[in-house]
């Protein structure tokens, strides 16, 4: 059975920041779940992405949509980044209250 790769987007502005934990790299960290659709939406999205919640969220069907993802299909290319990125991922830091790299930072993306 082939593994499914998805790819999409977020919305920055729709991740709750009091449910962002700062690890002890001091890197914003944001909790996760992808969900299969049944079937794909009129775009052919097959999953979306939402903020976990805390337990007793979940039971009464609270959920934080952060976008839709779709399978990757091998013959289409990349999607280009826009121009506006960098400025709202700016802002996102901004939010947190996490502004700078930390000193300890390797550039590698390990939390550890």
């Amino acid at each position: 059975m082939a593994k499914a790769i998805y790819y999409g987007s977020i919305c920055v502005d729709n991740i709750l920041p009091e449910l962002v934990k700062i690890g002890s790299d001091g890197k914003a960290y944001v909790s996760v779940r992808i969900v299969e659709k049944d079937e794909a939406d009129q775009y052919g999205n097959t999953a979306f992405i939402v903020q976990s919640v805390k337990k007793e969220e979940q039971r009464e069907g609270v959920r934080y949509s952060l976008g839709n993802l779709k399978p990757v299909d091998a013959e289409a290319k990349p999607q280009a980044q826009t121009a506006d990125v960098e400025a709202k991922l700016a802002a996102l830091k901004a939010k947190l209250g996490a502004t700078e790299t930390p000193a300890n930072d390797k550039g590698d993306d390990l939390p550890f």
